[in-house]
């Protein structure tokens, strides 16, 4: 696999995968054609990108010529429109494994003698083992290419993908409590609050090292900011870099912070999302938190896009300290519904971004609609009839 994010691939890259004599292996491979209309051929490409999936990930190059594995030239694909190819392959990934592959990105590179070279870059899947539906097949890669699982492999991968998911809740969990304990990086107000939390499913299957973070701050400091209000208090720690919002003036404690993990986890916190009300209950404004995860999520999928932190990511969002408080409807500042949250620790379904580059409002749609019937409400009031995020005063 390219050592780049795929946005950033350029067609001086391929020259010098041919330049440098970079071999196919268990990461790359060399295609001179795309998969063409037969079974046989669209099933080639499918065993191709399952392998990858139910391995480490790697790069499918199409329009690349090589012998021995040692790619030649690059003369591209004829006849061919990059559009056109990208929906046909995406069709068969979509119809025909089983389950789907999340995050698989395909870009087209033009400037060839011949045409454009297609990048197909497949992730290492947490949904793994994945099985092409005709032939009924599970393969995985090693440095001489693609390979049939073994039983004992297939048993392997099937334990590993079951749990990766409880992983990733222990994960929360235990920083939930961290959090109620008051053991964060900075001292929080002791009031309601909003946590973030963005997991790469990669951090919870691998012992690698992290992320080296070094010399970065300027850069991480720009996207890891808290939910809520700009971050001044930028530093390093011992699980990897923090922004914390400034204390409240009367000392009692900071408004929230953002940690960024070296495996590329984040967890963000506000720590005030109550307001009194008239009547002395406390509300929620609870489009004002939308806008605030909204923001905050394109954010750090940039930022860890950047990192090359690569997705699916599970998103986890929690309040905690809520039991009792009211959403507020509409105007921040009227509370229009008085059904009390019921319970101190509201736990929102959790969402799995399977790219960078998605619609964050659909995405959080679920969290959202559930942050509101925890108010008594039937879904979130804030999309409109479309189903596009369009908050308005009521």
């Amino acid at each position: 696999m390219m050592e780049k994010a795929i946005e950033r691939i350029a067609k001086e890259d391929i020259k010098a995968l041919i330049a440098n004599h970079v071999p196919e292996g268990r990461d790359i491979e060399y295609k001179a054609k795309q998969p063409g209309s037969m079974d046989s051929e669209k099933n080639e490409f499918l065993h191709d990108v399952s392998s990858f999936a139910n391995a480490a990930g790697g790069d499918l190059i199409y329009g690349v010529e090589a012998r021995d594995g040692v790619p030649e030239s690059a003369p591209g694909l004829a006849g061919i429109t990059a559009d056109a190819e990208k929906l046909r392959l995406e069709s068969l990934m979509q119809d025909l494994l089983d389950p789907r592959i999340p995050g698989v990105q395909i870009k087209s590179l033009d400037g060839f003698a011949q045409g454009p070279v297609l990048i197909v870059r497949v992730p290492r899947s947490w949904r793994s083992p994945h099985m092409v539906k005709k032939s009924r097949c599970f393969y995985s890669r090693n440095s001489a290419g693609k390979y049939l699982m073994d039983t004992t492999e297939l048993r392997s991968a099937f334990e590993m993908s079951g749990g990766v998911s409880e992983r990733i809740r222990q994960f929360r969990d235990e920083r939930l409590g961290r959090i109620v304990a008051g053991e964060t990086p900075v001292r929080l107000m002791e009031e309601a609050k909003v946590v973030l939390h963005v997991v790469p499913l990669s951090t919870m299957g691998s012992r690698a090292a992290g992320l080296d973070l070094a010399g970065k701050s300027d850069q991480l400091v720009k996207v890891f900011q808290p939910i809520h209000w700009g971050g001044g208090d930028p530093r390093y720690n011992l699980d990897g870099f923090v922004v914390s919002n400034g204390s409240a003036k009367d000392g009692s404690g900071c408004f929230g912070y953002c940690q960024l993990f070296r495996n590329g986890a984040v967890e963000s916190v506000f720590a005030r999302i109550t307001f009194p009300g008239n009547s002395g209950e406390k509300g929620i404004a609870v489009v004002d938190i939308e806008r605030d995860l909204i923001r905050a999520m394109k954010s750090y999928l940039g930022g860890l896009r950047d990192l090359n932190v690569a997705a699916p990511f599970e998103v986890m969002v929690s309040m905690l300290g809520v039991k009792g408080a009211i959403i507020a409807d509409g105007d921040s500042w009227h509370m229009y519904r008085r059904t009390p949250i019921d319970r101190d620790v509201a736990l929102l379904p959790d969402v799995l971004v399977e790219e960078h580059g998605v619609d964050v409002p659909m995405v959080l749609r679920p969290v959202f609609d559930a942050m509101w019937n925890a108010g008594g409400y039937e879904r979130s009031m804030s999309y409109d009839d479309t189903g596009q995020w369009n908050p308005k005063r009521r």
